[in-house]
């Protein structure tokens, strides 16, 4: 009965190929401004060699430290819908190069080049 197995056969590999199908995956929404704003500002931080001690992110608040200097960042939705970024760096002046390190970091990672 070579017929009854072709057939068998053919069965089992188009079940198989249906058992298979992946169907397209659903759309990823980009991320909005605030959110590509604040992985950024993580990511920069880290870059810069900033220890993060504390994030809140329903705040806008990243703090953390890098040798003796205590860095806040701020990440705020202007009332015209913009997203800026502050950072604030509070220690001795040996650690005068972290906010260049950090903006430049942070910029880079925005796609905005190498910054100043």
């Amino acid at each position: 009965m070579p017929g009854v197995s072709a057939v068998l056969s053919i069965l089992l590999v188009s079940f198989l190929l249906q058992s298979c199908y992946v169907g397209p995956y659903p759309p990823v929404p980009p991320a909005g401004p605030f959110d590509a704003a604040w992985q950024n500002a993580l990511g920069a931080a880290q870059d810069a060699g900033i220890r993060i001690t504390r994030v809140d992110e329903s705040a806008g608040i990243i703090r953390g430290r890098r040798g003796q200097t205590d860095v806040t960042i701020y990440i705020e939705t202007g009332p015209d819908g913009r997203v800026r970024t502050k950072a604030s760096f509070q220690g001795p002046s040996q650690e005068a190069n972290i906010g260049r390190e950090f903006n430049q970091a942070y910029r880079r990672r925005m796609g905005r080049g190498q910054g100043y």
